[in-house]
């Protein structure tokens, strides 16, 4: 695979893949291949840019000479398989943060007052039925705690707190 060099300093160098884009998968494997080189210290690899920042000690043709030589393909038979991907955990965590933010606003926005504390009442009731089962067994968790707080909210009619 050809990989164009971007920036060359001593012991760091900034590369971008001849590809149009990569996948987690594809980055996932070229950072644990990179890292298991010899003199390689740190790599960081952007997928979604297709950049590529290595940091190294020792001569730089053979880090060079290894990166001539990379390919998708050989790269996954040497490594194994790969179980843990934090990119993938950290693309599907951010697509969850943005579900739950859109949700709350279209919520906020477009549901009147009466309807969203009938929903938060709907949505405590579980919580509120935990902490009774907890306390009812005679330990003080957080989920009796939460409970605590959940009622006195709703008794006090702040449904925004309760929710």
């Amino acid at each position: 695979m050809k990989f164009l060099i971007l920036h060359d300093t001593p012991g760091r160098m900034r590369l971008r893949p001849d590809v149009r884009a990569m996948s987690i998968k594809q980055a996932d494997i070229l950072d644990a291949w990179l890292r298991k080189q010899p003199g390689v210290e740190r790599v960081t690899v952007h997928e979604r840019t297709c950049g590529i920042i290595v940091y190294y000690h020792g001569q730089r043709s053979e880090l060079v000479n290894a990166l001539s030589g990379f390919s998708y393909e050989k790269a996954a038979e040497s490594l194994g398989l790969l179980t843990h991907s934090s990119r993938l955990m950290n693309r599907e965590f951010k697509k969850k943060l943005v579900f739950l933010v859109l949700r709350h606003a279209g919520t906020r926005l477009l549901l009147p007052e009466p309807v969203r504390m009938v929903l938060n009442i709907c949505v405590t009731i579980p919580r509120m039925m935990q902490a009774v089962k907890t306390a009812a067994s005679g330990r003080l968790t957080v989920d009796v705690l939460d409970g605590i707080a959940i009622g006195v909210s709703l008794i006090t009619g702040d449904h925004s707190t309760a929710g």
